[in-house]
């Protein structure tokens, strides 16, 4: 089972504002409180016996490592967004303006979503964890 993806580090959480990005923070941090009390209270009580268990992958740090970590990676500047939006529109439609050359260079695609190239970093750090936990080899 896999965290709450860190979105106060996304760029329409940054756009708008420190309060924003401090209550998203917050909201995470317990909703992931929470999640890793269910997976504790499953493998306790559920699965006792059983040679199951659910393991917690933290990708709340793996993403926030990969954004924080964007110069290794990527060219573009970590809170750039490959594909650009006019968000002077009245109708509370995000309207795309433009899309940059090379998605690759870029942490998120658009102000929400990581690009391919920071899923597959992140995939490759789920894969360690798997295979940290013996579930893979």
């Amino acid at each position: 089972v896999g965290t709450f993806a860190p979105l106060n580090l996304s760029p329409r959480s940054i756009n708008s504002g420190p309060l924003v990005v401090e209550l998203i923070q917050f909201a995470l941090a317990q909703l992931n409180g929470v999640l890793a009390e269910l997976v504790r209270d499953a493998n306790t009580q559920q699965l006792i016996g059983t040679g199951k268990s659910i393991i917690l992958w933290d990708d709340n740090t793996d993403i926030t490592v990969a954004v924080e970590s964007a110069s290794l990676y990527f060219t573009a500047p970590s809170h750039a967004t490959c594909l650009v939006y006019d968000l002077s529109q009245d109708a509370g439609v995000d309207l795309p303006i433009s899309i940059c050359q090379d998605p690759q260079s870029y942490v998120w695609y658009d102000a929400l979503h990581s690009s391919s190239k920071a899923h597959l970093l992140i995939a490759n750090s789920f894969k360690k964890a798997l295979m940290k936990a013996n579930l893979i080899k």
